[in-house]
Formats: C-alpha cells, sequence, structure tokens
C-alpha cells in the first residue's frame, strides 16, 4: 500500500497502538486511534491522488505542445547590434 508520507508515518504509529491498546481493554482509545488511522489513511490517500494527477497534467501538457525550447530571440537580431557613435560614445569607450 502505498501512502503519501507525511500523513503515511502518522497512520503506522496510530496503527501499531490500536493493537496493544485493545489488548490491554483500553477499547475507547483503540477505536479512537483506529479512527484516526481511517482518516490519516484518506487524506493519504487524497493527497497521493492528488500528486499523481498533477505530474499526468504536466507531463501530458508538455507532450502536447512539443518538449522542444522555443527561442526566444532570433540569433541575426543579436549579432547586428549597432554600438554607439558619435561624442557619447567616446565617454561611453573609455569610461569619462
Amino acid at each position: 500500500m502505498l501512502l503519501f508520507p507525511p500523513f503515511g508515518v502518522l497512520a503506522l504509529v496510530y496503527a501499531a497502538q490500536v493493537k496493544s491498546l485493545y489488548q490491554r481493554g483500553h477499547y475507547i482509545a483503540a477505536k479512537q486511534a483506529s479512527n484516526i488511522v481511517h482518516k490519516l489513511y484518506l487524506f493519504s490517500r487524497t493527497g497521493l491522488i492528488a500528486i499523481a494527477s498533477l505530474l499526468v497534467v504536466y507531463f501530458s501538457f508538455n507532450l502536447l505542445t512539443g518538449m522542444e525550447p522555443q527561442p526566444h530571440t532570433d540569433v541575426q537580431s543579436l549579432t547586428s547590434i549597432q554600438t554607439p557613435s558619435g561624442p557619447a560614445s567616446a565617454r561611453y569607450r573609455y569610461g569619462r
């Protein structure tokens, strides 16, 4: 049984208490621990399903839209950048 770890660990701790409480005659405490285990299991299953669903949607979206990154700028426009000219450019180049 796969469980979402934060709730799954707590569920295992309470599940270990149920049998010992029942054997000692603490039936109400055993029932309460059993109810807590059931709730934690439901929360754990819901969390696992939610995460799995998000992963499926994410990867499906990537498959449908294509996984190749699209370039944001044209390489030709990057190589044709003009440098400033005139008196202001001299100050720019020599830091004055």
